[in-house]
């Protein structure tokens, strides 16, 4: 770019020639990256964003060098947000609440464990990712970070898409709940059914910061919902379900590729917890899954390259808000009081399903009528 900001030039040359004849033109252009793009591990975040942090053309700071990034290793930050069961989205949570309605509501929690959030932390950090969660106050692993913005924090809804054009549904998730944050972060949302009679498992912007899961009453698992995490969180990082979009016009356009063992892949969504990470290739039997209903296993030839080495995290808007500042203030974090709190959110998760009951004052009892007060506890996170 040269100093006037031009980022376009253009230069013109003239020379008489005889009908006729060849005229041969030649030019030499030498192009070097500025300090403040350099982008060494090829996250879409510049070195500097993550040696110094950086501040927003909004004015939110984000301070990558107190957060855990690392130049020289890829970084992916992602927020995960959920919906309110259908019976807190009733106000059945709250004193008064009408007993006869709430007991019609489901009580369903669209919150992921955090167990599979730490599971989806530590398969990308054996591939050499940074994976960074903000899942609220149910669980980070993302170092000196007290003000969460993932969590349950979206109105209960039967039918998610119902109404919407999905992918514009996606990209105003972008702005709403990201905002400029999303110069760092991908946001993902877990809820219900995406649409009436629909019983797919997510959808998302391939090679962009948005994708949403359904935990549905068909998806009974936290390994199906981890691994669908995986898969949707996958589609941002360009990955389609036959391999990366790099590769979209070399290989079968089947979601059904019978030796391309990876979560992206529909035959091996909820039995696959990986990506794939070597290369895939045509040959031998149809394994047993290609049998079922619905899978239409291509039976030609492909060669599907891995995975793990063709991730496209420097995609969508991240590192994109030009007009941001280099530097953040440092962030004063009371580290054993964060430290409290997820030790106390491991604990309520390790109490789902448990009950606290406790005999109020010490009542003495004698022959005839008595009353005992109880307070009854919940101890759980849902």
């Amino acid at each position: 770019v040269d100093p006037a900001g031009a980022s376009f030039q253009r230069g013109r040359w003239f020379e008489r020639i005889d009908a006729g004849a060849t005229l041969t033109a030649a030019m030499h252009m030498e192009v070097t990256t500025q300090d403040s793009a350099v982008d060494s591990d090829g996250d879409g975040l510049p070195d500097v964003w993550e040696r110094e942090g950086v501040t927003l053309s909004d004015g939110t700071a984000m301070p990558l060098n107190q957060w855990g990034a690392d130049p020289e290793r890829p970084d992916l930050f992602l927020q995960l947000n959920w919906m309110n069961s259908q019976w807190q989205q009733a106000g059945c949570d709250t004193p008064g609440a009408d007993a006869a309605m709430c007991a019609q509501m489901s009580v369903a929690s669209y919150r992921p464990h955090r167990d599979i959030l730490q599971q989806l932390v530590d398969r990308f950090d054996q591939y050499g990712v940074n994976l960074h969660i903000d899942a609220g106050d149910t669980y980070t692993n993302i170092a000196n970070y007290p003000t969460r913005h993932g969590g349950q924090t979206e109105a209960y809804a039967p039918y998610y898409f119902e109404g919407t054009i999905p992918g514009m549904k996606l990209v105003d998730n972008i702005d709403t709940l990201l905002g400029a944050r999303a110069a760092v972060f991908r946001v993902g949302v877990i809820g219900d059914q995406m649409q009436r009679g629909h019983w797919g498992t997510g959808l998302a912007l391939v090679a962009d910061n948005s994708f949403y899961v359904a935990k549905h009453e068909r998806m009974r698992t936290d390994d199906q919902l981890r691994n669908t995490i995986m898969h949707e969180l996958g589609h941002t990082l360009g990955l389609n379900h036959n391999g990366s979009m790099k590769f979209a016009n070399e290989v079968p356009q089947s979601d059904y590729l019978p030796n391309y063992y990876s979560v992206m892949n529909y035959l091996y969504q909820f039995t696959h917890f990986n990506y794939s990470d070597e290369e895939s290739v045509s040959g031998g039997p149809l394994p047993e899954v290609c049998n079922q209903p619905g899978m239409d296993c291509y039976k030609g030839d492909y060669r599907v390259p891995a995975d793990w080495d063709n991730l496209m995290i420097n995609t969508g808007k991240i590192g994109k808000d030009y007009n941001s500042t280099i530097g953040a203030a440092d962030v004063k974090v009371d580290g054993k009081a964060l430290a409290a709190q997820q030790e106390a959110m491991q604990a309520a998760e390790d109490a789902q399903g448990s009950v606290k009951v406790a005999v109020v004052d010490s009542p003495q009892l004698h022959r005839g009528e008595n009353t005992v007060s109880l307070k009854v506890a919940n101890p759980g996170l849902d």
